[in-house]
């Protein structure tokens, strides 16, 4: 597969990949919502349209990213966090934010709910980028680096903890350590961050009772299955059932009130139900070959912000997905991580859409060889971040 993978272009293996799991996200949503459509907004077909529709809006979002220079991006990177941070502590005020099953974290706008953790996802990329590409090198102590990015990392996600939203959170730490190690920062300071970030974690996860039951039952599900466990153990059910090949796509049981948020968190386990084994390795191979083809994208990429913007937007991915394939699995605590492209979504799907549309910015300049250079453009030869000689993006 790696010498298949180092054939394709990065640009075109991304598109293949979005639009090949964005198909199968169509079909499985379709399949897996009926029911809660239905007892939701009256109507088998809503929750279906609505997809679709977010979709449509992403594919635009998508596009348009793809168009944006890098460095027009990087410009925004203020403006961006600015705005997120604002939406966070909006989201959090009596009144603004929109509260579903105890959790405040949406704003409503008419029939329209944005999640500001998600354009969060998005801003903190472009800014950690930018701040390591420019703070990590000879010139710079890794504290000149570390104090401003770690400090509005903390209140950052002190606001989306508070909403409370740990999935989010754990996904933003994954993506900051990710850009951290790639950087440059010495090894040391690194470990030391990781490990601090790992027990405040362990801290936050442990000092909430609804925290502590969700990690209590993914240790032993079965032991909580009336319960806190519920949800897992119907996903291995679900899981279990679809064996090899799957019962067929729309006749699988899980999707009627059996498995709750099952087009959602749990989408997963429907396609593991109705497709079988074949299908559940067909979406881990896409999103394989998408986080591979982001890595070259990284190593490739043509200038230092643009190959820490790479590697934050594929761990952002890659933590996601493996979040949530993890807790259908039952191996990782449940914590209301979509799947990238396949879970149903809204601004969620728009957001990530963008990211990704951004990353195909990075690998066409890639391709194309280019590299910024004080508002002009020059052919690179090396590595902007390694130092090693750059061969062709294509293999």
């Amino acid at each position: 597969m790696s010498r298949l993978m180092s054939k394709v272009r990065p640009s075109a293996g991304i598109v293949a990949c979005v639009a090949l799991l964005l198909g199968v996200g169509i079909v499985m949503v379709l399949a897996s919502s009926p029911y809660s459509s239905l007892v939701t907004y009256g109507s088998v077909w809503s929750v279906f349209e609505h997809q679709i529709a977010w979709i449509l809006l992403g594919t635009v979002a998508f596009v348009v990213a793809a168009m944006i220079p890098t460095s027009f991006i990087r410009k925004l990177r203020y403006p961006m966090l600015a705005v997120a941070l604002v939406l966070l502590v909006a989201v959090l005020a009596p009144g603004i934010g929109h509260s579903v099953s105890g959790s405040s974290r949406w704003l409503a706008f008419g029939p329209v709910t944005i999640q500001p953790s998600e354009i969060m996802k998005f801003a903190w990329c472009v800014f950690a980028a930018d701040l390591l590409a420019r703070r990590v090198g000879e010139d710079w102590r890794p504290k000149d680096a570390l104090i401003p990015l770690l400090s509005l990392l903390a209140v950052s996600c002190a606001l989306i903890v508070k909403q409370p939203d740990l999935g989010t959170t754990i996904v933003i730490v994954c993506i900051t350590i990710a850009m951290m190690v790639t950087s440059g920062l010495p090894v040391s300071v690194v470990l030391k961050v990781t490990l601090g970030l790992f027990g405040i974690g362990a801290g936050l996860a442990f000092a909430a009772p609804y925290r502590r039951a969700r990690l209590l039952s993914f240790v032993h599900p079965f032991a909580h299955e009336y319960g806190s466990g519920y949800q897992v153990v119907q996903s291995l059910i679900s899981l279990g059932t679809g064996g090899v090949s799957g019962v067929g796509l729309g006749r699988g049981s899980a999707q009627w009130g059996f498995l709750p948020h099952a087009h959602t968190d749990f989408i997963f386990s429907i396609i593991g139900e109705q497709a079988g084994l074949v299908g559940t390795v067909l979406v881990v191979v896409l999103i394989f070959v998408l986080l591979g083809m982001g890595i070259r994208v990284a190593t490739a990429a043509s200038g230092k912000f643009e190959s820490l913007l790479a590697v934050a937007i594929t761990c952002w991915l890659a933590a996601e997905s493996i979040i949530n394939i993890g807790a259908t699995l039952g191996l990782l605590p449940v914590t209301g991580i979509p799947l990238p492209l396949v879970s149903y979504g809204g601004s969620s799907m728009l957001i990530t859409m963008a990211a990704i549309g951004v990353l195909l910015r990075v690998a066409i300049d890639s391709e194309k060889g280019l590299t910024v250079i004080e508002g002009g453009l020059a052919r690179s030869s090396r590595h902007p971040v390694y130092g090693r000689p750059m061969g062709h993006a294509n293999g």
